[in-house]
């Protein structure tokens, strides 16, 4: 098939790991629906030519998300408060940085 330029400027990245809940690790997954920013404006963690934190940098590419939950297991629906509360928790902003720029962009085919 061959590649096709333009056909999508986001894309859903999965963020997944462990956290201590009262002494007990628990394994969490959720998706972040991303814009694709251009690949040399994203490598240099720009936004818009200016230098950014993770956080300021997620908190442009983010605009959606599947698999969060409130705490009585309820779909949470997205909005800029809650991504600024999801990065708060110690790690995931890291694991949605790396997943960000493993997942937004080509990748090679993984051999069978």
């Amino acid at each position: 098939m061959a590649f096709i330029l333009g056909v999508s400027t986001r894309c859903f990245i999965p963020v997944s790991g462990t956290w201590d809940v009262e002494g007990e690790q628990v394994d969490f997954d959720f998706d972040l629906l991303c814009e694709r920013l251009p690949a040399d404006e994203a490598a240099r963690g720009e936004v818009n030519g200016e230098k950014v934190t993770v956080g300021e940098f997620l908190s442009h590419v983010v605009k959606g998300w599947r698999g969060v939950n409130d705490q009585n297991g309820e779909p949470r629906a997205f909005s800029a408060e809650g991504l600024a509360e999801l990065l708060k928790v110690p790690g995931v902003a890291g694991l949605a940085f790396q997943s960000y720029f493993s997942n937004a962009g080509a990748k090679g085919r993984e051999k069978n």
